[in-house]
């Protein structure tokens, strides 16, 4: 639904549990990007080609990460888990991101 908008922030608000597939494709300009912990599923490309995306978190409500949730973004992306997620399909991250170690 916001596919290639000229966005800057979004807030994914507690209650949501999906995020759906190419929900933010395409929208280059988003800097911060904040996940309830009600989330469990984050869609295929849901974040894909969101260039000044540099950094992220992931709650611990997360348990899917489809394929290409975040292909195509800033090459120096960093991500920080939460906790163990059970699945992250193929390609779901470039080879380039760096993946912190969860919180405590």
């Amino acid at each position: 639904p916001f596919k290639e908008m000229e966005i800057h922030k979004v807030i994914i608000e507690k209650g949501v549990t999906t995020i759906g597939d190419m929900a933010f494709l395409g929208c280059r300009e988003l800097k911060s990007l904040e996940i309830a912990d009600s989330v469990v599923t984050i869609g295929e490309w849901s974040f894909g080609y969101c260039e000044k995306l540099k950094s992220l978190f992931i709650p611990k409500s997360v348990k899917l990460i489809k394929c290409r949730a975040f292909r195509c973004c800033n090459k120096s992306l960093v991500v920080e888990f939460a906790k163990k997620v059970k699945v992250i399909e193929d390609n779901a991250f470039d080879d380039e991101v760096v993946i912190k170690k969860s919180r405590s």
